[in-house]
């Protein structure tokens, strides 16, 4: 009771500056004090807020990760292609994660007196599991970065990622399945949801993974510029019909940076709140917590986002045609077609040593 509580700091003396203190007095607004509030909280608003925009973030993901699900199961061809069985990896395992992340605080113990907890122990462990569950998204990320180094920087045919792809899944989802239930006795009250509250340990694969993440793609995309600079004899400044409009230098830049950008988007600031109230601080940064727990659960709406992307170009390319052709009409001549309008026959080299690169499925599958 507020009574026990205050009984404690009349007995003992406790530094106003200590952890314990400053734990404390996050709570005062249970007994009607002014203060903080919970990492900031002071006002109803500010708590509600806490719950609702990240169960938005997460429904958010819950639709993106289920679009491209969709997308990839319904076509036969290309559920067999190693990148769509990728992003279907993906996207499961953050339909996990964003489904406990959508529950926010309402699995927390009643008794924390958080805004919207209806749960107990149990309840907190569950959603806890989950979220951590979700994490194999990221490891995944990796697998799918290592997938474009092996297509784009080696040249490599499905037939031969047929016979490493199964390590792309089975490392990733090894590491998830061991940090989720390897962090069940320590699930507990993280003030948005239930998570590992153990101090660091738990999101060090997490960052593991984006460095691994940041180091593959920045080789890639190095490997495409350099592979752009040697092609460069292969196209014609100004003649059209040398040019494909974006090159595909750009088409994987671009694509490779944007999955990169969703995955810094979701990750490092959620990470570092956990570090920093490891060391003892940022307990009532509220904007900091509010802007962490918004991120972190919307790297399938990210994910989504870049998918369909990728698929935009035929949409914009009959567009494109459709004007020109009537402009052409509209001048008394015949409508030419370039021939970035025609179906594309065979792929532009771009290595002047290696021959063309075969590109991954998201640059040529358009449907």
């Amino acid at each position: 009771t507020c009574a026990e509580v205050q009984t404690i700091f009349d007995d003992y003396e406790i530094d106003a500056d200590s952890q314990n203190c400053r734990l404390l007095t996050m709570q005062n607004y249970k007994c009607g004090c002014t203060g903080p509030g919970y990492v900031g909280a002071n006002t109803e608003t500010k708590r509600e807020v806490l719950v609702w925009l990240p169960r938005v973030s997460a429904i958010l993901s819950l639709i993106g990760s289920t679009l491209i699900i969709f997308h990839v199961m319904k076509d036969p061809k290309r559920r067999k292609k190693t990148f769509s069985q990728l992003m279907v990896a993906l996207s499961a395992f953050d339909l996990f994660g964003s489904f406990a992340y959508a529950f926010t605080s309402l699995p927390l113990p009643y008794e924390d007196y958080i805004n919207g907890s209806r749960g107990n122990a149990a309840s907190c462990t569950a959603q806890g599991f989950f979220i951590q569950l979700g994490t194999t998204s990221a490891y995944i990320n990796c697998s799918l970065s290592i997938y474009y180094l092996l297509v784009i920087k080696y040249s490599w045919s499905e037939r031969q990622m047929d016979k490493v792809k199964r390590w792309l899944f089975i490392l990733p989802i090894i590491v998830g399945l061991g940090f989720a239930f390897g962090g069940i006795p320590f699930y507990e009250n993280m003030i948005l949801w239930c998570n590992n509250g153990a101090d660091y340990w738990p999101d060090i694969p997490v960052a593991v993974a984006i460095g691994i993440a940041t180091i593959v793609m920045a080789t890639v995309c190095w490997h495409v510029y350099q592979e752009e600079k040697a092609s460069a004899k292969w196209r014609k400044q100004g003649d059209a019909s040398n040019s494909r409009g974006d090159s595909l230098s750009s088409k994987v830049f671009w694509q490779s940076f944007f999955y990169l950008m969703a995955f810094y988007l979701t990750w490092p600031v959620y990470l570092a709140l956990q570090y920093t109230w490891s060391s003892g601080k940022a307990f009532t940064s509220y904007g900091f917590v509010l802007a962490a727990g918004t991120m972190v659960p919307l790297q399938g709406f990210y994910n989504a986002l870049v998918y369909f992307r990728a698929r935009s170009g035929s949409a914009k390319q009959i567009a494109s045609t459709a004007v020109s052709s009537m402009m052409s009409r509209a001048k008394g001549a015949v409508p030419s077609i370039s021939k970035s309008s025609q179906p594309e026959q065979t792929a532009v080299p771009v290595s002047s040593t290696r021959g063309s690169t075969e590109c991954p499925e998201e640059y040529i599958d358009k449907e």
